[in-house]
């Protein structure tokens, strides 16, 4: 599953952002608990992912000028996820002693995330104002996945995106052409904010994969 970040937006709320990217995709139908429990999963792996990635890319990073080879940077790490997964009473076994329906197990689940250019997405940030710390914060712990599950949405195209808890990030799925048309143009891309601080085209803040 490919992602990229984008920040909500300086012409957009939060709520008309949301408007913005579900006008195509928005239907009534009732979401499925399978449905819902798959995105939770999803929210929770993609910021833990997001976080680790940030923080492996701080442990070693290099204060350098960016080369044209940071461009095309593919950087794959894996981290073992503990999923909190919800025990169905109906599909319990008695014998193992799991008789309630609300109880909660924990079972770790390995992830592998992709990081895309990670040297020049991280300048990007800078550039618009973030560093690693605000990122990381943006993202938050699994306590504040509840709250961003609130602010996610997904459609009949299968497109689906979320924002961070406070608001300022939206990440959004793409499909692999718009994942390879992106880091085509990153080039391009990052000439012109350098050029054009005050640009009122997408903010990209980073650009990833993730398999689960």
């Amino acid at each position: 599953m490919n992602y990229s970040i984008i920040c909500r937006g300086q012409s957009y709320s939060s709520e008309q952002l949301t408007d913005k990217l579900v006008e195509e995709d928005s239907e009534d139908d009732l979401e499925t608990d399978f449905q819902r429990a798959l995105r939770y999963d999803t929210m929770c792996a993609t910021s833990q992912g997001i976080i680790e990635s940030v923080l492996d890319h701080k442990k070693n990073k290099i204060n350098r000028e960016l080369l044209p080879e940071d461009f095309r940077e593919v950087k794959t790490m894996s981290f073992m996820w503990k999923k909190t997964q919800q025990v169905n009473e109906s599909v319990s076994n008695p014998s193992e002693g799991v008789d309630d329906a609300n109880n909660e197990t924990l079972r770790n689940s390995q992830i592998y995330f992709t990081d895309y250019a990670p040297r020049v997405f991280e300048r990007i940030r800078f550039r618009w104002g973030y560093d690693d710390n605000d990122y990381i914060k943006s993202f938050g712990s699994s306590e504040q996945v509840a709250e961003m599950i609130e602010k996610g949405s997904s459609g009949k195209s299968g497109a689906f995106f979320y924002f961070s808890h406070d608001r300022k990030f939206a990440v959004k799925t793409m499909s692999k052409q718009e994942s390879e048309a992106l880091r085509d143009i990153l080039p391009y891309y990052f000439e012109y904010i350098l050029k054009n601080p005050h640009t009122l085209i997408s903010h990209f803040y980073g650009c990833h994969a993730i398999q689960i």
